[in-house]
C-alpha cells in the first residue's frame, strides 16, 4: 500500500506541476487582454490609424473634386476660344467686300479648288478647330458661333449687295466682280439683268462656301460622326440662312408692278435649283420652308408687297401735296353724244351734254366695255370741266391702276390689293385737311380746287365698280369689297371746304363795311364818299374773286357760291336800310345812287346784260332791287305797286318802317299805312 500511496504521490505532485504551468499561462495571456498593454492596444491604434487614412482620403477625394471642377471650367473656356477661333477663322476665309457705295462687289472665296490651294493655313486651321470641338463633343453647342460667321461676313453682304443692285438696274457701267475660285482669276460681268444675274451670283457664293463647309467637316473614317454633323448643320444653319434670303432678298426683289412677275419667274426657278442643291450636297432639309413657301406663294407676297408699296407711296403723294393746277378732261371718248346728269354739291342738278367714254377692257386695249356695249348707261355722273391738283390726278391714276391689277389675281389677293385703295382715299381725307390747313383756309383758289380734288376722288370711286368690278373674281364681288360707301364721306369732306370757304369770303367782304356802322347820314358829302368808296371796294373784291372761281370751279359751282356770298352782302344791306328811321330826300338820292353799283353783280353771273341772276342763286336780289327803287319813287307810285302785289317780298311791318322813313306824317301817310296794315298777305 506504501508503494501505491508513493506513486500517487508521485503523480499527483506531476499533476501540480501542469497545473500550476496551466495558472502560469492563464496569466500571462491574462495579462495580455489588458487595457495598457497587448492586443487590445495594438487593436485600438489600428482603428486610429484607419480613421486617419479616411480622413486624409476625404480631403483627397476634394481636392480631386476641385480639380475636376477646374478642369471642366477650362474645358469651357476651351471650347468658347476654339468657336470664336473658327468664326474668325471663317471671316477670314470668306470675304465679301465692296465699295462704299457698293458699285462693285468683291466676293473673296479662299477655298481649295481641285489641287490648288489658295489659303491652306486658314482652311487646316479652320478644318482643325472645327475637328476639335467634334472630338470634345461641343461642336453643336458651338455651332451658333459658325452659323453667325457665315451670316454676317458672307450671307448679309452678298443679299445687301444685291440688293442694291436692283434699285440701280438702270444705271450704267455696274459691274460686279467676282473672284473665281481660286482666288486669282476675277470674272468680271456686265449684268445684262441684275436680277437675274445677281440671284443666280448670289447662290453660287453661297452654294460653294456651304460645299467647302461640309467638305472640311467630313470624317472620311467615320461615317456616322460625318452624318451627324450634316444634320447638324441643316439643323442650325438652313433656317436662319434661308429666313436671311426671304427676308432680305427675295421681298426685295419682289417687283411692284404685275407685268415684272414673269422675270421673278426665273428668281423662284434659281431659288428652287438652289434648294436642291443644298440637298445634294447631303444637308437635310424639308421642302415646306419658308423660302420654299415664298416661292409657291409668289402672287400672294406681290399683293403684300404692292400693298405696302401703294399705301407708302400714297403717303409721300399726300404729304407732298401739288396744288399746281391741271385742267381737267374727259378721258378717251366716243364721238357720240348724249345727255348725262350732273351732280353738283347742295343738291344742285344741271343737266348737261358729254360724249359717251370707251370703257377698258381691262386689258390694257380700251376696245369697248366689258359687255361690249357703250358704257355710259353705268356712267352716274361725268366729271364738268375744270382745275384739279396734280396730286388728286396722281391719286386718281394709282387707284385706277390698282383696280386694274386686281383683275388679273385671284380672289383673296385680289381682296388685298381692292383694300389698298380705300385706305388710300381714307389717306386723303385725313391727311390733306390737316396738313394743308393753312392754305385752305386761306387762300381761295386752292380751297376751291381742294373740292374739286374731292369730287373727282369721289367720282373715281363711284365709278370704279362698275368698269371694273365684272372682271374682278367671283368671289370678290359677293363680298361687296367696294368702294362706293366712301363716295359720301369724301364728297362731304369737298363740301365742307367749299362751304368753310365761302363763310370765310363773306365774313372778310364785310369787313370794310362794317367800319361803316350804318347807312345813316347818308346825305352828307363826306359820309356819302366813305359809302360809296365801301360798296366801289366790294364790287371789285367780289369781281376778283369771281374770276379766280371762274377759272377754277365748274360754272354751276362757280355761280352758287358767288350767289351765296352776294346774298348775304345784299340781305345785309337791305336790313340796314329798313332799319333807317329817317330818310331825308338827300339821303334817299344818295343811297339809290350807291346802291345801284351793286347792280354790276349780275354780271358776275351767266345773265344777258340787264338780267337778274337767277332767284336760286341770289334769293335776295329782287327783294335788294325793289327796296333800292322804292328809295327814289313817290307815295303814289309806292301804294299803286303795293296795291299790284308787287312788293308781297316785304312784310307789312317792313313797308311800315319804310313809308315812315321815307315820307312825313301826314294824313295820307296814315291813311295808306292802314291800308298796308289791313291788307292780307300771304307771307
Amino acid at each position: 500500500n506504501a508503494d501505491q500511496l508513493h506513486e500517487l504521490l508521485r503523480t499527483s505532485t506531476g499533476l501540480a506541476e501542469e497545473l500550476a504551468q496551466l495558472f502560469e499561462q492563464a496569466g500571462t495571456l491574462g495579462a495580455s487582454l489588458d487595457g495598457e498593454s497587448g492586443g487590445k492596444q495594438e487593436l485600438a491604434r489600428a482603428l486610429q490609424h484607419q480613421i486617419a487614412l479616411e480622413h486624409d482620403i476625404r480631403q483627397e477625394d476634394a481636392v480631386i473634386q476641385t480639380l475636376q471642377l477646374l478642369d471642366k471650367n477650362h474645358v469651357q473656356q476651351l471650347r468658347a476660344s476654339l468657336a470664336d477661333e473658327a468664326g474668325e477663322t471663317f471671316g477670314r476665309l470668306v470675304q465679301v467686300r465692296g465699295e462704299a457705295d457698293l458699285s462693285e462687289l468683291c466676293v473673296d472665296i479662299r477655298v481649295p479648288a481641285n489641287e490648288d490651294t489658295c489659303a491652306p493655313a486658314l482652311a487646316d486651321q479652320l478644318g482643325d478647330t472645327l475637328h476639335a470641338l467634334h472630338r470634345m463633343g461641343a461642336l453643336p453647342a458651338r455651332m451658333a458661333t459658325l452659323v453667325h460667321a457665315l451670316l454676317k461676313h458672307l450671307v448679309t453682304p452678298l443679299l445687301r449687295y444685291h440688293t442694291c443692285t436692283l434699285n440701280e438696274r438702270s444705271s450704267e457701267g455696274k459691274q460686279a466682280l467676282l473672284l473665281a475660285l481660286d482666288g486669282k482669276s476675277p470674272i468680271t460681268s456686265l449684268a445684262t439683268d441684275a436680277l437675274v444675274d445677281g440671284t443666280d451670283a448670289m447662290y453660287a457664293s453661297i452654294e460653294r462656301v456651304v460645299k467647302f463647309l461640309l467638305d472640311l467637316l467630313s470624317l472620311p473614317h467615320d461615317e456616322a460622326a460625318t452624318a451627324d454633323i450634316r444634320l447638324l448643320l441643316s439643323d442650325t444653319m438652313v433656317p436662319p440662312m434661308y429666313e436671311a434670303i426671304v427676308s432680305n432678298y427675295l421681298q426685295q426683289a419682289m417687283p411692284v408692278e404685275y407685268a415684272h412677275l414673269d422675270l421673278f419667274d426665273t428668281v423662284n426657278k434659281r431659288t428652287r435649283q438652289f434648294h436642291d442643291n443644298m440637298k445634294q450636297l447631303g444637308l437635310t432639309i424639308q421642302d415646306d420652308n419658308r423660302m420654299m413657301q415664298f416661292t409657291r406663294e409668289t402672287e400672294q407676297h406681290y399683293a403684300h408687297k404692292k400693298h405696302r408699296h401703294t399705301l407708302e407711296h400714297a403717303r409721300k403723294l399726300l404729304a407732298g401735296y401739288d396744288f399746281t393746277s391741271v385742267q381737267l378732261r374727259h378721258p378717251s371718248w366716243q364721238s357720240l353724244a348724249v345727255t348725262a346728269t350732273v351732280h353738283y354739291t347742295d343738291n344742285h342738278t344741271v343737266d348737261a351734254t358729254v360724249p359717251s367714254p370707251t370703257r377698258s377692257n381691262g386689258n390694257g386695249n380700251g376696245n369697248g366695255s366689258a359687255s361690249g356695249g357703250s358704257a355710259l348707261p353705268h356712267d352716274p355722273f361725268a366729271m364738268p370741266v375744270c382745275l384739279v391738283s396734280t396730286t388728286a390726278l396722281q391719286l386718281k391714276q394709282a387707284i385706277e391702276d390698282i383696280a386694274a391689277e386686281a383683275c388679273q389675281l385671284t380672289s383673296d389677293h385680289c381682296i388685298e390689293l381692292l383694300q389698298s385703295i380705300r385706305e388710300m382715299a381714307q389717306l386723303f381725307q385725313i391727311l390733306v385737311p390737316q396738313q394743308q390747313a393753312r392754305i385752305l383756309d386761306s387762300v381761295p383758289a386752292m380751297a376751291m380746287q381742294f373740292h374739286n380734288d374731292c369730287m373727282l376722288l369721289a367720282h373715281c370711286l363711284l365709278v370704279l365698280d362698275i368698269t371694273y368690278g365684272a372682271q374682278w373674281p367671283e368671289h370678290t364681288r359677293r363680298l361687296a369689297t367696294h368702294t362706293t360707301d366712301l363716295v359720301p364721306i369724301v364728297r362731304h369732306l369737298g363740301q365742307v371746304h367749299f362751304s368753310r370757304i365761302v363763310i370765310h369770303q363773306q365774313d372778310a367782304l364785310l369787313e370794310a363795311y362794317n367800319e361803316l356802322d350804318g347807312l345813316h347820314d347818308a346825305g352828307e358829302s363826306e359820309r356819302y364818299e366813305r359809302i360809296q368808296q365801301t360798296i366801289l371796294q366790294t364790287v371789285y373784291q367780289l369781281r376778283k374773286l369771281s374770276d379766280v372761281w371762274r377759272a377754277t370751279l365748274p360754272l354751276p359751282l362757280h355761280d352758287r357760291a358767288m350767289g351765296r356770298i352776294v346774298d348775304h352782302l345784299l340781305v345785309r344791306l337791305t336790313k340796314d336800310i329798313i332799319a333807317l328811321a329817317d330818310i331825308s330826300e338827300a339821303e334817299s338820292y344818295q343811297l339809290h345812287k350807291a346802291c345801284q353799283m351793286l347792280f354790276e353783280l349780275a354780271n358776275l353771273f351767266r345773265v344777258k346784260d340787264q338780267q337778274p341772276p337767277p332767284p336760286h342763286y341770289v334769293p335776295s336780289w329782287t327783294r335788294f332791287r325793289q327796296l333800292v327803287e322804292l328809295l327814289e319813287l313817290n307815295f303814289a307810285d309806292i301804294m299803286e305797286r303795293f296795291r299790284a302785289h308787287a312788293l308781297d317780298v316785304f312784310t307789312a311791318d317792313e313797308l311800315t318802317s319804310i313809308v315812315c322813313a321815307l315820307f312825313s306824317d301826314t294824313p295820307l301817310r296814315k291813311k295808306n299805312l292802314e291800308e298796308i296794315r289791313g291788307t292780307p298777305r300771304d307771307d
